[in-house]
């Protein structure tokens, strides 16, 4: 083995790939209740074959009423986090349910742009944001933010792999 193929070996060792639970089915489950096997919010990944990552993502957006919000989002990994270029977000709502009701038209539409203005501010289009998943000794991962490589605590919580068909899901 040549030095550089050894020095790109261990490189690679020391940068696991963050979406590898993903390839074998689990799901991030974002403030994970063990206990209730409940997530504030879930990711699931997709690859199309195309080479492009995508993650679709269920937040429960409020529980008086019942409100969750669906949205996807092409995502890539550099070194050892998950990132994805930040776009307008309402472009990335792709449903909204409220009480179990599907919103569609005008109520839709509307709902999307407020909510996607209100997560945008702050945050640019354009901008790089990345995630780094740190494991912590329950099971659990730190998930640590950060836009353009600088940190932002503010958008980082704690995350868990999960399996949906163990019974978790995305609840208050």
């Amino acid at each position: 083995m040549s030095l550089a193929a050894a020095v790109l070996a261990t490189l690679a060792l020391q940068q696991p790939d963050p979406l590898a639970p993903a390839r074998m089915g689990h799901v991030l489950c974002y403030e994970p209740d063990v206990a209730r096997q409940t997530c504030y919010g879930t990711a699931t990944y997709r690859w199309p074959g195309d080479g492009t990552i995508i993650s679709d993502i269920v937040v429960a957006a409020s529980a008086v009423p019942a409100i969750f919000v669906h949205s996807s989002a092409p995502v890539f990994v550099r070194g050892n986090a998950e990132c994805t270029r930040l776009v307008p977000s309402a472009d990335q709502i792709t449903a909204i349910y409220e009480e179990g009701e599907r919103l569609t038209g005008s109520d839709f539409e509307s709902f999307r742009r407020i909510l996607g203005s209100s997560i945008d501010q702050g945050n640019g289009p354009g901008r790089e944001l990345c995630f780094a998943y740190t494991p912590l000794a329950n099971g659990d991962l730190k998930s640590t933010a950060s836009i353009d490589g600088v940190a932002r605590p503010d958008l980082g919580g704690t995350v868990r792999w999960v399996r949906p068909a163990e019974g978790w899901r995305v609840a208050f």
